[in-house]
């Protein structure tokens, strides 16, 4: 019986092991799954609907997503996506994968760190095995010394979960590419009738977040944007934005964060993370009973689409973060100038390289 290891009980080691169960051994470092909470947590509706997971997991869900680069009160873009986006609950979902791998025969060892893994021999903590998964997430230990990814500038988050009330009753996102984070963005997530309330910022300088979230905070509250009541708790971490890396090394497959598999314009990974899910666990499964006899070969040919998508996409958010958002900023400015407002209708929130369709064919203009 084949031996299968996977480094990281994160969302990607816990949706690999809930599609596959018996034979993997899941090794993970904290003690509790989901924590430390670190995600926004929006998908879209396909994904959710692909990971099949209940619906109490939703918090949120929205329809449009308000974008301000130079004024608190004025958005000159306006996304309306061509099917709801979710907020869920990611610590309930990583819970949800860790009951239903289990169910399927998976081992989950919590609060042990993989200290050793011999690439050569598949020795895992000093057991031999016939494969070996990596999703050990933004740490990248093993990953950046087998040479799947290379160094890059991190961009760090920091959230604020709060009770109040947001000044607009509709389904929408906001974002803004303004202070108190002009090097990526700041964002508002209102969680529908629960009357809690998401901000967060996210920044290249991990010294300087609580002072710009709190800023953040400031600007809101003054503005009338939100009416806090309460502080409930704050969580963030390092967001991956790209370049893709190497999906593997020998009879090492890496996914998730582990080799950049993530949407380069927000940092976001449950759907990269959803698709290449579902193929390595063919893959696996297709090794395990000697169908497949070259499991990397195999993955990188069947994750060729999403592969083109990422680094499109990551070409295209190093144009629009180019010196600070240069160029929509200069864009939002005619558009300010000429009084109207760019609307831009069935955006597919998976796939950010369709943003280049809506610019040059797809858009609208209201005025203001």
């Amino acid at each position: 019986m084949s031996k299968i290891a996977v480094i990281g009980g994160g969302f990607s080691g816990l949706y690999l092991s809930s599609l596959i169960g018996d034979p993997l051994i899941v090794f993970e470092e904290h003690k509790h799954i989901g924590l430390p909470e670190h995600c926004t947590g929006l998908i879209s509706y396909s994904t959710f609907k692909s990971l099949k997971l209940p619906l109490n997991l939703i918090e949120g869900k929205y329809y449009v997503i308000r974008v301000y680069f130079n004024d608190f009160m004025r958005n000159e873009v306006e996304i309306h996506v061509s099917e709801p986006i979710l907020r869920v609950n990611r610590v309930g979902v990583e819970e949800y994968l860790y009951y239903r791998a289990i169910d399927k025969g998976a081992r989950v060892v919590l609060g042990q760190r993989v200290r050793k893994l011999n690439p050569k021999k598949l020795i895992v903590n000093d057991k031999r095995y016939d494969l070996v998964v990596l999703s050990e997430g933004i740490i990248r230990y093993f990953s950046r010394r087998l040479g799947l990814i290379g160094k890059v500038k991190p961009v760090y988050s920091l959230q604020l979960r709060l009770k109040g009330e947001f000044y607009d009753k509709d389904n929408v996102l906001e974002v803004y590419v303004t202070s108190p984070t002009p090097d990526f963005f700041s964002w508002i997530v209102p969680l529908g009738d629960t009357g809690d309330i998401i901000i967060g910022v996210a920044a290249t300088e991990k010294n300087s977040l609580n002072k710009r979230l709190r800023l953040f905070k400031k600007i809101l509250e003054k503005k009338g944007k939100v009416k806090v009541y309460k502080e409930l708790k704050y969580f963030g971490g390092v967001i991956s934005v790209g370049p893709l890396g190497k999906l593997g090394y020998g009879k090492i497959l890496g996914i998730g964060d582990a080799v950049g598999l993530n949407k380069p314009l927000s940092g976001g990974g449950i759907y990269p993370i959803t698709y290449a899910g579902k193929v390595l666990s063919k893959i696996i499964l297709g090794y395990v009973n000697g169908v497949i006899s070259d499991p990397l070969k195999e993955y990188v040919q069947a994750l060729k689409p999403l592969i083109l998508e990422l680094k499109y996409s990551h070409k295209l958010a190093l144009a629009i973060r180019y010196r600070y958002y240069t160029l929509p900023k200069t864009i939002s400015r005619l558009l300010s100038l000429m009084n109207v407002k760019l609307v831009i209708r069935n955006f597919e929130y998976d796939r950010h390289s369709s943003l280049v369709t809506h610019v040059f064919g797809k858009l609208g203009f209201v005025k203001t």
